[in-house]
């Protein structure tokens, strides 16, 4: 393989893990606020149904009674547990993609603590015998 096709398959490889970063990152976000809906909600269904509460609609903060306000806060979680499942299917799918391209090519991601151990290691005299073919990240 030539320097221009090992490049694009680096490349390539860097944009399926920066994708399979924002879906953990996007899994992440909504967990954190279905957490906050749970807590509302388990808040909430305690409560005296005639009392007021508030909930922010938009940028608009509405004054409703319990009763109202509670299915929608249900609603909104259920939908969100829903939306997280979906990016966590997604996120499996993205990762096999990832790992199959990854051993198709070859492709070895070393850590950064692996980097300098071995040029440490090279520094030192030592000389480590090199790996056969693929591509090194």
């Amino acid at each position: 393989m030539n320097e221009v096709s090992h490049q694009t398959i680096i490349n390539q490889y860097k944009e399926m893990c920066a994708e399979v970063q924002q879906i953990e990152e996007k899994i992440r976000e909504h967990e954190a606020e279905a957490r906050e809906h749970s807590l509302v909600y388990a808040t909430l269904k305690n409560t005296d149904e005639s009392r007021t509460c508030y909930r922010m609609v938009g940028d608009v903060l509405v004054e409703r009674t319990v009763k109202e306000v509670c299915p929608a806060v249900k609603l909104n979680l259920d939908q969100l547990i829903e939306l997280i499942d979906a990016f966590k299917k997604k996120l499996k799918v993205k990762q096999e993609e990832t790992e199959q391209f990854r051993e198709k090519y070859k492709i070895q991601s070393k850590s950064i603590e692996q980097v300098q151990r071995e040029a440490q290691a090279n520094a030192g005299g030592k000389k480590e015998a090199a790996e056969p073919a693929g591509v090194l990240v």
